[in-house]
């Protein structure tokens, strides 16, 4: 497959593609940022020596019924005037997340709409019982938050409507 295709249907700016693994039940794809230097946060001046580097790995949605793990190299810098070694960070990824956000609003979606887990891991979305719950909880607090927003204006306006499920 063609790396700057990938990058293309990826449509991330902030990284490129280094590598890509291609096994039979799945698509790994290494990223790298873009940049090859960050500024040091203590002194200000810009590192691009680099000490190590990480893999984080973050799912994302699949590519041919093949599901998908981005892994993000992050590098750690060596600051050559402050001896400060920072990590650098993603403006696309925050620290802990582990699925794209496309990912998450694509089973969020389809769950919502009556999918079944099986049918979504046949397409190559594969999640677990937890994430589906957590899914299904915040969209019942949102729902209630709404309902009881709304039974908060019913009320100010006089007219009496039902309790929020909780």
């Amino acid at each position: 497959m063609d790396v700057y295709g990938i990058e293309a249907l990826l449509a991330l700016p902030e990284f490129r593609v280094m590598d890509q693994v291609i096994g039979p039940k799945r698509l790994d794809l290494h990223l790298e940022r873009r940049d090859t230097s960050i500024v040091c946060p203590r002194c200000q001046t810009s590192c691009s020596r680099v000490q190590d580097s990480r893999p984080r790995r973050i799912r994302d949605l699949p590519i041919l019924e093949r599901p998908v793990l981005l892994w993000l190299h992050l590098r750690h810098f060596e600051c050559q005037e402050c001896d400060h070694r920072p990590w650098e960070k993603s403006d696309t990824f925050s620290a802990h997340v582990k699925w794209t956000e496309r990912l998450y609003q694509q089973v969020r979606a389809e769950f919502l709409g009556g999918c079944p887990g099986r049918e979504l891991a046949r397409r190559g979305i594969h999640t677990n019982r937890d994430k589906l719950s957590s899914i299904a909880y915040s969209e019942e607090l949102i729902s209630c938050t709404i309902s009881a927003t709304l039974q908060s204006t019913d009320q100010h306006h006089g007219i009496v409507g039902q309790k929020c499920c909780h």
